[in-house]
């Protein structure tokens, strides 16, 4: 997700590649929503960064 909004020197320091494939799994069922959500809890991420 942090990828797609271009933030890539983002993802690399907050996302694992265990959360990375959850926020996957939830974006590509259509649970944006719940993709951010898991995104900020699990990394401190602001909502601009997240989206």
């Amino acid at each position: 997700m942090v990828d797609a909004a271009g933030h890539k020197e983002l993802s690399s320091s907050f996302v694992n590649e265990s959360l990375k494939s959850e926020l996957l799994v939830l974006k590509n069922k259509g649970e944006n929503i719940r993709a951010i959500k898991l995104l900020r809890s699990n990394t401190g991420m602001d909502l601009l960064n997240a989206k």
